[in-house]
């Protein structure tokens, strides 16, 4: 397996761990007997957390995706490239846990490095 195809399948499983602390959270709230979705109540502190972390995730994995399979297409992968993916990939998971538990400056230090790593994808694709 190539490494940017490593890095492309732990980010699906990475949009998977969103995904379950998100419901998780939510359903941690509002039990596990009701199963009808339609009249949720306000996500507390947590679960709204969770959402807003899964949201955030999801502005900017398709941002990740378009990148990886930029670079796929012209066929070439910079060691800046798959430095910035690992960097995203990382930040990304850091991001999570900072979110839920609320450390704020910390997030957006980590937030912006993940961008940090987009933008050196988008220079590895081209050639830097």
């Amino acid at each position: 397996m190539t490494p940017e195809l490593n890095v492309l399948l732990l980010s699906v499983a990475l949009a998977f761990v969103y995904l379950i602390v998100h419901a998780m959270l939510l359903r941690r709230q509002i039990g596990y007997d009701d199963v009808n979705r339609d009249h949720d109540p306000e996500p507390n502190l947590l679960a709204g957390r969770g959402i807003r972390a899964l949201r955030n995730f999801l502005e900017t994995y398709p941002f990740f995706i378009a990148l990886m399979l930029a670079t796929w297409m012209v066929g070439h992968f910079t060691a800046i490239g798959l430095a910035g993916a690992w960097l995203w990939l990382i930040a990304r998971a850091l991001y999570l846990p900072a979110y839920i538990f609320g450390v704020g400056r910390l997030r957006s230090a980590i937030w912006m490095a993940s961008l940090i790593g987009l933008a050196m994808m988008m220079a590895g694709a081209y050639g830097y």
